[in-house]
């Protein structure tokens, strides 16, 4: 075993790699935007831990404030609901299909509102929509059915369920009902 580190440490160790990594490609091209994710959550199975929400948040929050100065660089930070089968079971740790669509709400989000992006997704306000919501997808607004991990904007313009996806674990290929 090595050494524990703390979230801090963790932070540090991430910054120290991630600018070299930003360095390196704007070395190449300076005109490019990269945009830096968030860390996702621990995972208690296909549940977020909880507890692990903090340390990671404050791992996220270090980082952001880090990458603040450097050009052509945007963070894109999301969080995923309590209480909702939010990761793979076939890859422990990976988001499904409910997760990705959170972080990739998130990454059209941030390359909107930095203006690399023209168009961007109609979200609203985040404190419109109430996480208590999530489990009635029908009454749910436009942007805040965009919002939700659980929800999905149907071809009939309603907001239906968003389901975890059914996973084949032999094949690892995932339907989504």
């Amino acid at each position: 075993g090595g050494e524990e580190l703390s979230p801090m440490d963790v932070a540090a160790v991430s910054l120290d790699g991630l600018r070299r990594l930003i360095h390196a490609i704007h070395a190449k091209n300076p005109g490019v935007v990269i945009v830096v994710v968030a860390l996702y959550p621990g995972t208690d199975g296909v549940l977020v831990d909880e507890e692990s929400t903090l340390w990671i948040g404050a791992i996220n929050a270090a980082v952001r404030a880090g990458l603040a100065t450097e050009p052509n660089t945007i963070f894109a930070n999301y969080s995923f609901p309590f209480g909702e089968e939010m990761f793979q079971t076939s890859k422990p740790g990976h988001p499904n299909c409910r997760g990705d669509k959170v972080i990739a709400t998130a990454i059209v989000d941030a390359l909107f509102r930095k203006g690399v992006l023209s168009r961007g997704l109609d979200l609203g306000d985040p404190t419109s929509c109430p996480a208590a919501a999530a489990s009635n997808c029908s009454a749910l607004s436009s942007p805040c059915c965009l919002r939700s991990a659980v929800c999905w904007p149907a071809a009939d313009g309603s907001c239906a369920v968003y389901g975890p996806g059914q996973q084949n674990l032999k094949s690892g290929r995932v339907a989504i009902p």
